[in-house]
């Protein structure tokens, strides 16, 4: 920098001075006159000689101390870009907190231009709650004048500027004051720490998360009941984390797919009971509630009051001061049953890490509910096989039947009631060391086909012999049924003594055949009785119920009916007792009156039969046996299914049989006739399974009419 020459002329002036008086002090030492005196012209060059030199030396100097001025200037210009544009606000207060000086970055960080700053006082823009804190800091640091450090909150005009903060309010700074060695006010040192308040309240949040995630896991170790642990978990929720509220429902499948609260903790008071929630996609079905359920996907609601998917809920919302909210699925198996929703009075409160924490949290509540669930639907099951188990053992010792378990695969007896040793008269811990093959006559090999059989699901109802321990051997009813205890099947026999039974039976059976015996000798007097009315049909109703008995056994029917259908066949027509003898030897044709007195024998034989007790309708069957498929058969013209089958059989027997036989009116027409006539009727007159029954008889297995 060029100095001004006024001062360059003034400082020669003042060196000139300083070499003349110099000079003059040499000059007295040395005893050498003064210039203009008596010196040598020698003396003279060697002054001019000095001058010269220091007159150099004195323009070395000036040019030293005008880089020293230079670099003044600039150490000034540097410091001052370092104290306005340093990284930090520097304040100088007073007392009473004005502010007496401010770099650009204060006044940056304060929003207020430099010029107006100066007239201002620091509590002007720090929020009205702070200004006890800034004052006791100025009073103490100006008092004992030792340094302090205090934090405070700028209002919202103040940091107009920086809109990055988290709150509603402004900016957080922290003042480090402290006084200098002149008393020329307090100097403070500004520091914005909003963005570390903001990491620190996040980490803060993030810990109590963590904290309470820990706390809901040791709750879902040591948990025995679901609604306790559910009230815990919402508690540790809010106590812990910090949180406004937390509720946990669960989805109804009900007409209106409500949503069922069964725990809840904090600021409630009444808010889940103003609006129903639900999980279908209705308004009252889109919070994040129902959505969660609805989707299985976790659901938030960043800003209540401004979220139209919560209009429902505004009003309840600001009452109870409910700003952001997250709803998190609980999931049994892939399905949703439930969700649990949480509330902060921040908005904007859940962000990705602390969403996808507290998702952990759900996941893990989810799964200790389907343990307890499981853990008790065991306990459950555990107690009702010990009751049922109980029941048995209580069935199985005091039955009066005999009752074996025994083993599947080996055939071994596992146990034994006391029945059973009363009955085979062993002991019971002898019959567990014996084999079912020591009590069953039958060989082994039988024996274990019929285990097999058992084991197979086949049927359940046996008759043996059991040997006894005095040798005896005893007719027995088994019903065997299986049952596996521990992975291993075994079967339980009921079993019965039937000796007494068997022998009783045996007589009841002679008794029978006797009764039948005399039944039969009955009939066949009746028959003898219908031939001697009708000589000319003799040996018909014998042959008609022979035929009828062999189609009978051909279409598969039991013996039983068989039979029975060979002892109708011998009176069927035992209804012609009424009609006089003489219209039935009629040689010619009958005239139309004779005829329909002719077709009343069906109904006569019903009228005489019906109050005799037999194993089948006889009379019924006799009454029906001139029926036609068709319903043109008499008497009363019965079609189709209506006619008993034991009757259709009866007609086309009699059919065949008549056709077969010389009549007084007509000789026989052949039995080839007669099947023609039957089969050209198949469909129409007569039963299509009877008739080809009949056909299969003659024609594949070379059936003949009996004699």
């Amino acid at each position: 920098m060029d100095k001004p020459t006024n001062n360059n002329s003034q400082i020669l002036e003042e060196l000139r001075i300083l070499a003349e008086e110099h000079l003059t002090q040499q000059n007295l030492s040395t005893g050498v006159s003064a210039p203009g005196t008596s010196s040598s012209p020698e003396e003279i060059l060697k002054l001019v000689h000095e001058l010269e030199v220091h007159k150099i030396e004195l323009v070395m100097q000036q040019a030293e101390l005008a880089q020293t001025r230079i670099d003044l200037e600039h150490s000034l210009d540097l410091y001052t870009e370092l104290y306005d544009f340093a990284p930090v606000g520097y304040l100088t207060l007073g007392r009473d907190s004005a502010i007496l000086q401010s770099n650009l970055t204060a006044t940056k960080m304060l929003g207020v231009d430099r010029s107006r700053l100066q007239d201002m006082w620091f509590t002007q823009l720090v929020m009205p709650e702070d200004h006890q804190a800034l004052e006791a800091l100025l009073e103490n640091v100006f008092t004992t004048r030792v340094a302090g450090i205090c934090e405070v909150t700028l209002l919202a005009d103040a940091a107009q500027p920086l809109k990055t903060f988290q709150t509603p309010f402004g900016r957080i700074v922290r003042l480090d004051a402290a006084m200098s060695d002149a008393d020329h006010g307090c100097r403070v040192i500004l520091t914005d720490i909003t963005e570390q308040k903001k990491a620190e309240n996040e980490l803060h949040r993030l810990s109590r998360a963590l904290f309470a995630i820990n706390s809901c896991d040791m709750a879902l170790i040591h948990a025995t009941d679901e609604k306790e642990l559910l009230q815990k978990i919402c508690n540790i929720v809010v106590d812990i984390g910090g949180y406004r509220m937390a509720w946990i429902g669960y989805a109804e499948h009900d007409e209106a797919k409500s949503v069922r609260p069964i725990a809840q903790s904090g600021f409630e008071e009444g808010y889940l009971q103003t609006i129903p929630i639900v999980w279908d996609d209705t308004l009252f079905g889109r919070g994040p509630t129902g959505t969660t359920i609805r989707t299985g996907k976790s659901a938030t609601s960043s800003d209540i009051i401004n979220d139209p998917n919560m209009q429902p809920w505004h009003k309840e919302a600001i009452k109870h001061d409910f700003a952001s909210s997250l709803s998190l699925p609980l999931k049994a198996d892939h399905e949703v049953f439930g969700a649990l929703s949480i509330y902060s009075s921040r908005p904007g409160a859940f962000n990705a890490e602390e969403t996808s924490l507290l998702a952990s949290l759900a996941d893990n509540l989810a799964y200790g509910i389907t343990m307890l669930r499981t853990r008790e639907a065991k306990q459950r099951s555990d107690n009702e096989l010990r009751q049922s188990e109980e029941r048995f053992r209580k069935f199985f010792q005091g039955h009066s039947s005999v009752i074996l378990i025994v083993d599947l695969d080996t055939g071994s007896i596992i146990d034994a009631n006391p029945a059973a040793e009363e009955f085979y008269g062993w002991s019971i811990e002898e019959l567990r060391r014996m084999h079912i093959h020591q009590i069953n006559t039958l060989p082994s090999e039988e024996v274990e086909k019929n285990l097999e059989k058992i084991r197979l699901g086949g049927r359940k109802r046996y008759v043996f012999q059991h040997r006894r321990a005095d040798g005896s051997v005893r007719d027995v009813e088994v019903f065997a049924n299986v049952i596996e205890v521990g992975g291993k099947e075994l079967v339980y026999p009921i079993i019965h003594d039937i000796t007494e039974q068997r022998v009783a039976e045996q007589k009841i059976r002679g008794y029978v055949k006797r009764l039948e015996t005399a039944m039969q000798g009955t009939l066949q007097a009746a028959a003898k009785v219908v031939e001697a009315h009708d000589p000319y049909t003799a040996g018909h109703e014998r042959r008609v119920g022979q035929i009828a008995t062999d189609i009978a056994r051909e279409m598969g029917l039991s013996e039983e009916k068989c039979h029975a259908l060979q002892l109708i066949g011998l009176v069927h027509d035992i209804g012609k007792m009424s009609i006089p003898g003489e219209i039935l030897t009629k040689p010619g044709s009958l005239s139309a009156i004779e005829l329909e007195l002719v077709k009343t024998h069906a109904e006569q034989g019903y009228q005489i039969l019906k109050d005799v007790e037999f194993p089948l309708p006889i009379a019924q069957i006799i009454r029906e046996h001139h029926e036609r498929m068709d319903g043109s058969g008499y008497p009363h013209g019965l079609k189709g299914e209506a006619i008993s089958l034991e009757a259709r059989i009866l007609a086309v027997a009699d059919v065949l049989e008549a056709m077969a036989s010389h009549r007084p009116y007509r000789a026989s027409l052949g039995i080839e006739e007669a099947l023609h006539e039957i089969e050209s009727h198949r469909v129409g007159h007569f039963d299509p399974e009877v008739v080809d029954a009949v056909l299969r008889l003659f024609r594949e297995k070379g059936y003949h009419l009996p004699d």
